[in-house]
């Protein structure tokens, strides 16, 4: 009901057909997060699971909006990446180590998926700690002959 009070009260000059009272139905047992200027509201429904608009201009309002309930507060993960035109057989050994020493960054190993890449290896180095992501990613660099733009292989 305050779906389509809120429905009358931004669009005043439309009628409130079924069609319009169909779009304001939700699931009974959802949490409402109203954007200024939208009637539509974002809806939680379980404390995790949104209910977003198909229309990209309403979906970036109504996320810039909510924005205080995603991520953890932390600031964003760092991430480097490295490619080689070394196989992965040839190079799991020297990563391996590398990713022992640096146990807080993830790293991923990704093999070339396309003829059309110039690279024949993806690695990814992942982690909350800006240095530690780049130490790791340097010694990558020289373990597998790396670089950072697949351009420049």
């Amino acid at each position: 009901e305050s779906i389509v009070a809120e429905m009358k009260r931004i669009q005043p000059d439309r009628e409130v057909n079924e069609s319009r009272l169909r779009m304001a139905t939700i699931p009974t047992k959802s949490e409402k997060l109203q954007t200024e200027g939208l009637w539509v509201p974002l809806v939680v429904v379980n404390g995790n699971v949104y209910i977003l608009p198909g229309v990209p201009v309403i979906l970036e309002r109504m996320v810039s909006a909510a924005s205080s309930r995603f991520g953890n507060g932390l600031p964003p993960r760092s991430r480097r990446i490295v490619y080689t035109k070394m196989h992965e057989g040839d190079l799991a050994e020297g990563v391996g180590i590398i990713a022992n020493k640096y146990s807080q960054v993830a790293i991923g190993s990704y093999p070339r998926t396309e003829k059309t890449h110039k690279y024949n290896v993806k690695i990814t180095l992942e982690a909350d700690d800006q240095a530690q992501v780049e130490a790791a990613a340097s010694e990558v660099v020289l373990a597998i002959n790396g670089v950072d733009d697949a351009d420049k292989l």
